[in-house]
């Protein structure tokens, strides 16, 4: 077979495979167990819907200049067709671990944690005036070239201490669709390719990790802090990079949660930043020095967690952030079952009223686990219930306002 039938035939395949992945993407599968509403299903599969369309657009163009008059070269019509089948192999993975992940989900296998995930999303959608994005499982949080309406729930955390870390993902997208968060951070990569000297590509990277953690502390509150502080970093890797990295993310959390916090109260720290940061403290102190050797590129990289903080709060969402109020909440709860611990009666759940959030039972909880360490096993299915609970609520169309006077507003009934 000559070799431009064989290049000719390889297009034809390829090009079957992308209209397959495509169509993929605009038809639905029959999700009973745990569905998914067709505009985040649309949301989700946009990037494979648009990618797909583009590699076919170049395969076409590449048939059109193999069989033309311009005579493109054989060699250099297998280089193209090479670099579309690699970006092209991408999209199939992509494809494949989102149905994959959707129907693993439908199953229910994740334990209901992905729905709690997209709960938990669509206040932070809601907070900062975006599109949600849906949760599903994964063995990684994929770092795709774009931010996509996907937030992976790794295996094995499906559980609701690692809960608020879903907000990282959708931080990632979040910071990428503010103009004015992508100007601020476009003007931090600047300044550290500038002062670092490192390429822009691995400067990116950094930045908008740090920032997505910036995010998952400003909308979520110390429950991000103690999640990622706690549960997902990496104590045991000992290279000095390794080491500086979760050093850059330790400061960024905490400095958004400090941040937050009553200047004169100090009720976060009092209730439980202070613990966090002395067990954080300990377990460093435990540690073994770094490996010999020499840093990373980035570890210079120092990014004022009170300007982000600023540029969060004062000039791209405003009264969204997680404050005084939101902690006296979760505090109020936590302050209940805390006292029924002491009894050794079971924690009882409180009343929701329509202002509570799923944040608002995060925060309450690891409040409580940071003082009660049964409180893991304990305090898990409570925690779980009642956001749950929430999630549901937020999913029943509210009842609309009619023209008449509002009438005098009751008291409000006792929470437990």
């Amino acid at each position: 077979m000559p070799l431009s039938m064989m290049l000719q035939g390889r297009i034809e395949a390829l090009e079957s495979h992308l209209n397959r992945a495509r169509d993929a993407a605009e038809s639905r599968l029959p999700l009973e167990g745990s569905p998914v509403r067709e505009e985040d299903w649309k949301n989700a599969f946009e990037s494979v819907h648009d990618e797909s369309q583009i590699e076919l657009v170049k395969l076409a163009n590449l048939r059109d200049r193999l069989d033309g008059d311009d005579g493109l070269a054989l060699g250099e019509g297998w280089r193209q067709f090479a670099t579309i089948q690699e970006e092209s192999e991408r999209i199939f993975r992509e494809c494949l671990e989102l149905l994959g992940g959707l129907v693993f989900r439908d199953r229910r296998l994740d334990g209901d944690i992905c729905h709690l995930a997209d709960a938990l999303m669509r206040e932070q959608a809601a907070h900062v005036g975006k599109a949600p994005a849906i949760a599903i499982p994964s063995h990684d949080a994929a770092v795709t070239a774009a931010p996509r309406r996907i937030a992976h729930v790794r295996f094995p955390e499906w559980d609701v201490w690692t809960l608020p870390l879903v907000a990282h993902e959708y931080g990632r997208l979040a910071i990428t669709e503010s103009k004015t968060i992508k100007t601020f951070m476009e003007e931090l990569e600047a300044n550290a390719v500038r002062e670092l000297g490192v390429g822009r590509p691995e400067v990116e990277q950094r930045v908008r990790l740090l920032l997505a953690d910036a995010f998952g502390a400003f909308t979520t509150g110390p429950a991000y802090a103690c999640a990622l502080m706690l549960l997902r970093l990496d104590l045991i890797s000992a290279t000095p990079a390794s080491r500086a990295l979760v050093d850059q993310r330790v400061r960024m959390v905490c400095g958004m949660v400090d941040a937050a916090d009553d200047a004169v109260d100090h009720r976060i720290q009092n209730g439980i930043h202070g613990t966090l940061a002395t067990w954080w403290k300990e377990a460093i102190n435990s540690l073994p020095p770094p490996l010999p050797g020499p840093g990373g590129p980035l570890d210079g990289l120092t990014i004022d967690p009170g300007s982000v903080y600023k540029q969060f709060s004062q000039y791209s969402w405003p009264y969204v952030g997680y404050d005084q109020e939101n902690w006296l909440r979760a505090q109020e709860w936590g302050t209940a079952w805390l006292k029924q611990l002491e009894l050794n009666n079971d924690p009882v759940k409180p009343k929701i009223v329509e202002t509570d959030k799923l944040r608002d039972v995060l925060n309450a909880s690891w409040y409580v686990r940071m003082r009660r360490p049964e409180w893991t096993t304990k305090g898990a299915g409570i925690t779980r219930s009642l956001c749950q609970e929430i999630a549901d609520a937020q999913q029943r169309p509210r009842k609309k306002k009619s023209g008449r006077a509002t009438p005098k507003p009751k008291p409000e009934p006792a929470r437990w």
